[in-house]
């Protein structure tokens, strides 16, 4: 039993800096987190404390953040693409499941974590926050860079689901409990939520079905008309061909888009011309109608011309094909380029493959990078290398199938090892380690897997490998998001910091920069309406499946109904700021024919300071709220 029964936060009253680090070093409150490293240790006993430990933790911090975007970009995203197609699950459903699922994994988990570990008004906080940078900043940057028309229904829905969770939640922190009712609830709402994505799509199929194609076609199309897919949109790539690696950081992701944008694109064009009436594919929700009367997974570009020529196209059709070719060559040079820089994989020697496939830049490229760039790859370097011996990648836009016997077989050993090492690290069985069962079990599928494939092509089970990788890659970003929760923990004690603060400022700010990079990427190349959309139905789902799930997992864990929860004062300027964000677009959207203004971009921009400046002075000034409160009581 420890000397030190009392609270972390006792530490404040002692003064010597000796007795400080002996009591976060024996006091048991200080270290009752999951996380791998003790920060507070470090924050206490670490040399020239405690301006040097909190800068080592500021560093550490954005690391893990790159993690969790590499993992859930590069590794997580295509698995759900490969999981989709082979259970052949329409773009709807996938869109709102698997995809939606794993673009919001680290906010998710995230919040699943904290959930888990009591921090509630945390999660809250990170939730509200992040959703008002979102609806706020997201959204005026991608009014602001182009000009746009969103779908009104998908719109609408997309905000009415958004505003109803965000009602729950509040009302559960207002009155001080929540229940395994609330829990259910918001799973039960984004089940509600998916259903609405099916009807509506059921119904667009019937009544393109009943209406059949036109007998002469003809494409009369506008720059809004077009479906737009989601998961990740890729880099910003420049017409000149970037080559890139076969199986780095980038040519997954972009064949995962390349994919859906195909789908889309084959269903746009076959036969019934898009119409601004018809909903806009969703980056985070996937819920789009199909325009045309068969479903096609893919579109040639001689099939593309041919229908481009023979079409009575107008200007404005026109250049809106071309915008579509251009991203098409653009995501095709990717891929191209790879694979002739890289060769024919048959010709190849065991070790060059699989050098290929490791390998994250190649030194030809490092060369042609910047300074600046340079120096981001090589801290990089590291994360690239562990997931891609860890996390096996099924990509079926690459070459057989993106296969690599020599990594897969390794893949089926250090996977399970580091499952067990992240969520069964101090658990033993029969007195041994859980760590080494995983690694005698991942030795035997190795040699299975050996002896029962060849190097030439993949064999029948590599879906097994996606399953695999989808599995790996949730432990990865749950690990990291760990970690983010024991380094704020820890900031919060040192520092007098409420985690309410913390969670709508540097959590919120950190989990949206992924956001922020996605949908204004997304604008840029020409999809600015799915970037808005995105913007809206991301947080909703966060919401809905971060905090419904962490409750109900919980309580059954707890075999508890209910949880005492704490309501901070700076939560009414959340929940007020987020109601005006989500009002504010509506007002000026629907008074502008869901078009883009300017003016709509001004107050996003000014009501995210207010709420800032509010929120701040509420937080170090409570007893406003609290006398707001006492009044209305």
């Amino acid at each position: 039993m420890s000397i030190w029964p009392l609270e972390c936060g006792a530490v404040h009253n002692l003064t010597d800096v000796a007795e400080q680090c002996e009591f976060v070093s024996i006091c048991d409150d200080c270290h009752q987190t999951d996380g791998f490293i003790p920060y507070l240790d470090i924050i206490y006993c670490m040399p020239y404390a405690p301006l040097l430990p909190l800068g080592v933790l500021c560093v550490w911090s954005l690391y893990l953040f790159g993690i969790l975007a590499v993992t859930a970009n590069d590794y997580l995203c295509p698995s759900l693409v490969a999981i989709s197609k082979k259970l052949d699950l329409s773009q709807a459903v996938a869109g709102v499941t698997f995809l939606a699922i794993g673009n919001g994994a680290p906010d998710i988990i995230a919040s699943f974590t904290a959930v888990k570990q009591g921090r509630l008004t945390l999660v809250i906080s990170e939730l509200f926050g992040a959703g008002i940078f979102v609806t706020t900043i997201v959204v005026g940057y991608v009014i602001y860079s182009s000009s746009f028309i969103i779908d009104q229904f998908s719109f609408t829905r997309d905000v009415a689901f958004y505003m109803l969770a965000a009602a729950i939640a509040f009302s559960m922190f207002r009155f001080g409990e929540a229940t395994i009712y609330h829990g259910s609830c918001f799973l039960g709402i984004y089940a509600a939520y998916i259903l609405t994505v099916l009807v509506r799509e059921f119904f667009c199929r019937a009544r393109n079905n009943t209406d059949g194609p036109p007998p002469t076609p003809s494409l009369n199309i506008t720059a809004f008309d077009f479906p737009e897919t989601e998961c990740f949109l890729p880099d910003q790539t420049p017409t000149g061909t970037r080559r890139r690696r076969p199986s780095g950081l980038n040519v997954h992701h972009q064949n995962a888009i390349k994919q859906l944008l195909l789908q889309s694109y084959g269903q746009t064009f076959n036969g019934v011309p898009a119409s601004p009436g018809l909903p806009i594919f969703h980056a985070r929700t996937g819920s789009i109608c199909s325009t045309g009367t068969t479903p096609q997974s893919m579109i040639s570009r001689e099939a593309f011309d041919q229908r481009r020529r023979s079409a009575s196209t107008s200007t404005a059709g026109y250049q809106s094909i071309m915008q579509i070719r251009n991203q098409l060559d653009r995501l095709s040079s990717v891929t191209d380029s790879s694979e002739t820089e890289c060769g024919d994989f048959d010709e190849l020697s065991l070790w060059k493959e699989f050098w290929i496939h490791v390998a994250p830049i190649s030194w030809q490229e490092l060369k042609k990078e910047s300074t600046s760039s340079v120096i981001l790859r090589l801290f990089a370097i590291p994360i690239q290398i562990t997931l891609a011996l860890t996390v096996p990648v099924v990509d079926y836009e690459h070459k057989k199938d993106n296969w690599c016997k020599s990594l897969n077989v390794i893949n089926c050993i250090t996977a399970p090892l580091a499952v067990s090492l992240i969520l069964f690290k101090d658990y033993e069985l029969f007195d041994v380690p859980v760590a080494m069962f995983a690694l005698a079990m991942g030795m035997m599928s190795a040699g299975v897997v050996m002896m029962t494939s060849s190097c030439d092509k993949a064999p029948r089970y590599h879906f097994c490998f996606a399953l695999l990788a989808f599995f790996t890659g949730v432990c990865f970003i749950y690990a990291a998001c760990r970690e983010l929760m024991a380094i704020l923990k820890a900031v919060g004690i040192s520092q007098h910091i409420d985690d309410s603060v913390l969670g709508l400022t540097i959590l919120a700010w950190g989990s949206s920069i992924g956001d922020l990079i996605t949908d204004s990427t997304v604008a840029k190349q020409g999809y600015p309406s799915m970037a808005v959309a995105a913007a809206f139905s991301g947080p909703m789902l966060n919401l809905l499946v971060g905090l419904g799930s962490g409750l109900t997992v919980r309580m059954i864990s707890d075999s508890k109904w209910s949880i005492r929860v704490y309501c901070p004062n700076v939560l009414f300027v959340l929940y007020a700021a987020l109601n005006g964000s989500l009002l504010v677009s509506v007002l000026f959207l629907s008074c502008n024919e869901f078009r883009s203004s300017s003016t709509h971009c001004i107050i996003l921009m000014f009501l995210y300071v207010t709420f800032i400046i509010t929120a701040l002075t509420v937080t170090m000034h409570p007893d406003i709220i609290t006398y707001a409160r006492l009044t209305s009581d």
